[in-house]
């Protein structure tokens, strides 16, 4: 399997990646938020949320393609603040240079190794525009991406208590930096 990563401008491949991130989502989150939120993310509302986080200053997307077609992508850039005041406000505390602000990858490719490759040229694109040391945000409860950044040297850095849908959740914060350089092998296992 040929996988490929590529640095996209912030708009190409917007509704390929809104299927990718819109299945995601889906498939991530069935079993962590309730049917009915999970199942009111819209395309279009993904599409407006990415171009917002996008038009950021320093603001980069990577895609995986396999057999020309996106199967998974990163955003990243900035710290930035949050749409929701709330959120904002708590994640100020734990602001550094750069984030990774969101990561999907279709259900049947993960576990091949993509994820890090995109993982591994996220934080090598943070390190080289000087917003590193970075963050990323990530849910308690959702086992599997927390094992996935631990192994790739991030360590809890904080947590902060969000409002999703009248419920609240704890989202935890992993930092990479020169105590957790991140552990990164960018070639594909088994591939």
């Amino acid at each position: 399997m040929k996988i490929e990563i590529f640095e996209i401008q912030n708009f190409d491949l917007e509704h390929e990646i809104a299927d990718v991130y819109l299945n995601s989502w889906i498939t991530t989150y069935k079993d962590l938020f309730d049917e009915n939120l999970v199942n009111s993310v819209k395309k279009e509302d993904i599409i407006n949320r990415r171009r917002r986080l996008l038009s950021l200053k320093h603001a980069c997307t990577f895609i995986a393609v396999y057999e020309k077609k996106v199967i998974g992508f990163c955003d990243l850039g900035k710290f930035r603040v949050h749409e929701n005041i709330e959120i904002s406000n708590q994640r100020q505390i734990y602001s550094k240079p750069g984030e990774i602000y969101m990561m999907y990858i279709l259900e049947k490719f993960q576990r091949q190794g993509i994820g890090k490759k995109l993982f591994g040229q996220a934080s090598k694109f943070l390190e080289q525009t000087n917003l590193y040391p970075f963050i990323l945000w990530t849910l308690k409860n959702n086992k599997m991406a927390c094992n996935f950044y631990e192994k790739l040297g991030g360590r809890i850095y904080g947590s902060i208590d969000i409002p999703v849908d009248k419920k609240r959740y704890i989202e935890i914060a992993y930092i990479f930096d020169d105590d957790s350089k991140p552990v990164i092998n960018t070639q594909l296992n088994s591939c």
